[in-house]
């Protein structure tokens, strides 16, 4: 999750590319490219289920972590602190 969130903060305008920006490009779909479907599929072995609909809330949580860092409206000093939150709340379903 950190590696995550320092990728798209070091590199914003690469991270709003890949993941902000209109695109055909699924991503934890099985037509999407296959370095998106690796990318998907570690978040997947992290998050497992009977489906990928708790990867896709992990996912979709680290996107919104990225997105507001980036942004500057959320605190540098609690990074870690959040990033420690949403690992609790993923992990214990």
């Amino acid at each position: 999750m950190r590696a995550y969130l320092e990728f798209a903060v070091a590199r914003p305008h690469l991270y709003e590319a890949m993941f902000s920006m209109p695109s055909d490009l699924g991503f934890g779909t099985a037509s999407a490219p296959e370095p998106l479907q690796r990318a998907f599929a570690a978040i997947h072995e992290v998050f497992p289920g009977p489906d990928h609909t708790r990867a896709e809330v992990a996912w979709a949580t680290l996107h919104g972590l990225a997105t507001l860092q980036m942004g500057g409206r959320q605190p540098e000093s609690r990074v870690q602190s959040r990033l420690e939150h949403a690992h609790h709340i993923l992990i214990q379903s």
